[in-house]
């Protein structure tokens, strides 16, 4: 408790002062008060600070290909690779829709950095991008 003498309150810190034992409670409490406020921000002015981890971002580099977000998509592409890869052309188009859908469905966006911040795309984007995605994954074997 002499941390708190310093302004620091204790129960604020990634571990256990008694056992040493890493907490994160806390922090998941923070995250989920930032998301929150993030959501009405977006509301006003359009933009996304902070990307969250189910959302998939545009992009080149190394950054946008290893977020979290974006590694989901490519699970869940090639899960259905072998279904999009034989399917018709209307087919492959709900292929794409439905995979917009289980993204949105678990709080994800799809997300392009305009130079002042990270904004959402169409739904006809986000498509395209899916589609590009199968694409680039038969291209990668």
């Amino acid at each position: 408790m002499s941390l708190q003498s310093f302004g620091i309150p204790a129960h604020t810190l990634p571990f256990s002062v008694e056992t040493n034992e890493i907490k994160t409670e806390y922090w998941k409490s923070y995250l989920g008060k930032r998301r929150i406020h993030e959501r009405k921000v977006q509301k006003v002015n359009g933009r996304v600070s902070f990307p969250a981890p189910n959302d998939i971002l545009f992009g080149r580099g190394k950054g946008c290909h290893q977020s979290a977000g974006n590694r989901k998509l490519r699970k869940l592409i090639s899960d259905c690779k072998d279904k999009y890869d034989s399917a018709t052309a209307m087919e492959k188009f709900q292929i794409t829709k439905e995979i917009v859908n289980i993204v949105e469905e678990t709080s994800g966006r799809f997300l392009k950095d305009d130079g002042a911040g990270w904004v959402e795309v169409t739904p006809e984007d986000a498509r395209r991008k899916v589609s590009h995605s199968f694409r680039s994954i038969r291209n990668d074997k």
